[in-house]
């Protein structure tokens, strides 16, 4: 699957790639996690944290899949709103779900601090913007029910928007609590993290179809096995591959980030809010720091899918 263009903000901002060999020989491991990503970097930290003999593999480079396509924008909201998620899930398990997702970004910022990443975490503020008048009423409803719930947001009309944002919109929802940050640097340095807890990593290993009974014993196309304990599969997008029976379940559509050149942010956007639309599909956009000085990219994505 062609997971995104060869053209990457974050690998173009000078970092360098995270070099590992493939495998070499056959081994064995507590647990094998197949993927490099964020989601696989982790999943094996947390697992490596508790003593977990782990294995990594990747059949591309490390963290070269989707991850460096990433605009990393880290807020608690899902892409189902609460009011709709509650007509949906019903009250009880539609808060849980919104409160378990605003505690992951405390969580993660922890976590950073605690594996001693230096990733450019940033807290922002975030604003989930109405498109029409029309939208206003849900936006109402929206912001009384994240109040309840104990939600750090506050109502924003449009007088304010202009005024403190230089968005024209009829209205927002401000959360104080959001993150960003620099996603394939965070996921690099995550993993290295792991490995220093014990987690070994390996690039440019394709696992072949597995055709034992044994589900936990797979092989390479050199022909090594590898046999865990447990296998986690952390392949995002291209999971529907190594599963034929949820392809049926899964759609994949094309989506669009784009940067501007380096632009002087803080002089023509001050606060430097995330921005997030109501609706579907809808546009989110984020400022991130350059490698040049005081001087940012202004990154957004048209989106149905984050």
């Amino acid at each position: 699957m062609n997971l995104r263009s060869p053209q990457s903000l974050w690998m173009n901002l000078g970092e360098e790639c995270l070099v590992r060999p493939s495998l070499e020989r056959s081994i064995e491991c507590d647990v094998l996690v197949v993927g490099s990503g964020i989601t696989g970097a982790l999943i094996a930290y947390h697992l490596a944290e508790q003593n977990l003999d782990v294995v990594v593999i990747d059949r591309r480079d490390i963290a070269a899949g989707s991850t460096p396509a990433s605009t990393a924008l880290l807020q608690y909201d899902i892409d189902t709103p609460l009011v709709e998620l509650r007509k949906r899930l019903g009250r009880p398990h539609a808060d849980a779900a919104y409160l378990r997702s605003r505690q992951s970004l405390s969580d993660l910022a922890a976590l950073i601090h605690r594996a001693g990443i230096k990733c450019g975490l940033t807290q922002r503020p975030s604003l989930y913007l109405a498109k029409t008048d029309a939208d206003l009423p849900l936006m109402k409803e929206e912001f009384e029910a994240r109040l309840e719930i104990g939600m750090e947001v506050e109502p924003v009309n449009a007088g304010r928007l202009q005024s403190h944002f230089s968005i024209n919109r009829p209205g927002a929802i401000l959360s104080r609590v959001a993150y960003q940050l620099d996603p394939w640097r965070f996921t690099k340095q995550l993993l290295v993290a792991a490995e220093r807890r014990g987690a070994r990593i390996f690039a440019r290993t394709p696992l072949l179809p597995n055709q034992t009974e044994n589900l936990l014993l797979n092989q390479t196309d050199k022909g090594h096995s590898i046999s865990a304990e447990h296998i986690v599969w952390a392949t995002g997008y291209e999971a529907p591959e190594a599963f034929p029976e949820i392809r049926h379940l899964c759609a994949v559509y094309d989506t669009f980030v784009v940067s501007t050149r380096p632009i002087d942010a803080a002089a023509r956007w001050p606060a430097q809010p995330m921005l997030w639309e109501i609706g579907d599909s809808y546009l989110y956009a984020r400022a991130t720091a350059s490698s040049a000085e005081k001087t940012s990219h202004f990154a957004m994505s048209p989106s149905a899918m984050r």
